[in-house]
């Protein structure tokens, strides 16, 4: 096991520290000049005892939306080799969210700022941030177990689809980690799960309220881990048609695609594979079924706006 934050008596040289958690959400506690400064001035603190550790910090959702120009965003992003940002679309309050573009503002209307594609447009975004500062950097994604505020009328419990949703939503748009947000520690009244380590509730406490959760979120991670090799290889550009996020891998003789549906849409969609790629059937991965393929397509469904697929293609 490896870890981003070094135990107390551990040595500078420990081997199962990788990186370095510089700091949280920085953006949102300081001015931008103070963050920054805040920032630059950590790692040269962390640097002068651990020198080769990668870089990693959270930042509030501020720095990917209409409060933060896209200057103050890159100035935030140098400062270390990863960034992520902590958006809990599912659980929270279906706010103004407004993610920034470089043409303008793209707001998450009410239709799909509690859905899976709300995360798919953050990711968007983060790549933009990529794109204008010219550097391709690593971008990671914080999803949430519970919701951090309970359920009242403006936040939503976290489900077990929904757990699981927002990790495939990441990973389709190229997020190159996860971090688990594992605590409820707001809504006073409005959170009967309230809660300042989920999984430690759960496997200590069987408490069952976060139970079904816990759960989901171990059969993601598992599936994660078992398609790791897949995931850390390159991506390829290719449209499988209309209403669709998809993300394209090749690995050891098989193309494997990873797919939701646009802008929390249900429904059939049909997928049409790049030229040259002639198989009869497809594998869906992890459902045991096959799908036919004609004429270079195939069809599948996507009953609820959570639902995600990913198929085997031999090549």
């Amino acid at each position: 096991m490896f870890s981003l934050m070094k135990p107390k008596n551990a040595p500078d040289n420990w081997a199962q520290l990788p990186g370095n958690y510089v700091d949280d959400e920085v953006d949102g506690r300081f001015g931008w000049d103070e963050g920054v400064a805040h920032m630059n001035q950590t790692i040269k603190e962390l640097n002068a005892k651990e020198a080769g550790r990668f870089t990693y910090a959270n930042w509030t959702p501020s720095l990917i939306s209409y409060d933060a120009p896209m200057d103050i965003t890159k100035r935030y992003w140098e400062t270390v080799d990863v960034s992520s940002t902590s958006n809990y679309y599912y659980a929270g309050a279906c706010r103004d969210w407004r993610l920034r573009t470089p043409q303008g503002y793209n707001p998450t209307t009410t239709a799909t700022c509690q859905t899976s594609s709300a995360y798919a447009k953050a990711m968007q975004v983060m790549q933009e941030v990529n794109a204008a500062r010219g550097v391709y950097t690593p971008i990671w994604m914080v999803p949430t177990v519970l919701s951090p505020e309970g359920e009242h009328d403006l936040s939503d419990q976290m489900t077990p689809d929904r757990v699981k949703a927002q990790v495939w939503a990441m990973l389709i748009h190229e997020s190159r980690g996860i971090v688990w947000f594992t605590q409820s520690p707001g809504g006073g009244d409005d959170n009967p799960c309230m809660s300042g380590d989920t999984l430690a509730d759960v496997r200590i406490h069987n408490t069952a309220c976060s139970r079904d959760q816990v759960q989901a979120m171990g059969e993601v991670n598992a599936e994660v881990k078992a398609l790791a090799p897949v995931l850390n290889t390159q991506s390829y550009v290719w449209n499988f048609g209309d209403g669709l996020d998809t993300m394209l891998k090749s690995y050891n003789g098989d193309a494997y695609i990873f797919a939701m549906t646009q802008d929390a849409l249900t429904g059939q969609r049909t997928f049409t594979l790049p030229t040259g790629v002639t198989p009869k059937t497809v594998d869906v991965v992890g459902e045991n079924r096959t799908i036919a393929v004609k004429d270079g397509k195939f069809t599948d469904d996507f009953p609820v706006e959570s639902t995600h697929h990913v198929y085997k293609v031999r090549l």
